[in-house]
């Protein structure tokens, strides 16, 4: 999986995460990580993060309204639990070549996109030049 933040990404201000249908799974348990322990998780601790254009982003299942401490640099993906499971329903059906999802941020104009097979290492290597 990779990860960066792409400020005209679509004509939206992005993070993009993009991976393999086969790295959807480890996308997948980092939302379930974070809704059984209850204890935010570092999503880029699963990910290549670009060289030029990173983006920090926490995973935290918590209900709208609880507030939770941004950092500097970091976005904040929220996940109460009842929306855990259309949340996993949604990375489960990104199983086809290509595809993507897009999901809120907290607190920001920025939206996460979830992208499989759109993005190749090409890609990357242009746009966002990845530390590796």
């Amino acid at each position: 999986m990779r990860i960066g933040h792409f400020p005209g990404l679509k004509g939206s201000d992005a993070v993009l995460i993009s991976c393999g249908k086969e790295e959807v799974d480890g996308l997948r348990a980092v939302a379930r990580e974070a809704v059984q322990s209850r204890l935010p998780v570092l999503v880029n601790d699963r990910c290549v993060i670009s060289g030029t254009i990173p983006a920090g982003l926490q995973l935290i299942a918590a209900a709208t309204g609880v507030l939770v401490p941004g950092l500097a640099n970091r976005f904040i993906w929220r996940i109460g639990s009842t929306l855990y499971s259309s949340l996993d329903g949604l990375l489960e059906a990104l199983v086809g070549p290509s595809g993507h999802q897009y999901f809120d941020l907290d607190g920001d104009d920025a939206i996460l996109v979830v992208s499989v097979g759109e993005y190749d290492d090409n890609w990357w290597h242009s746009h966002a030049d990845p530390v590796l």
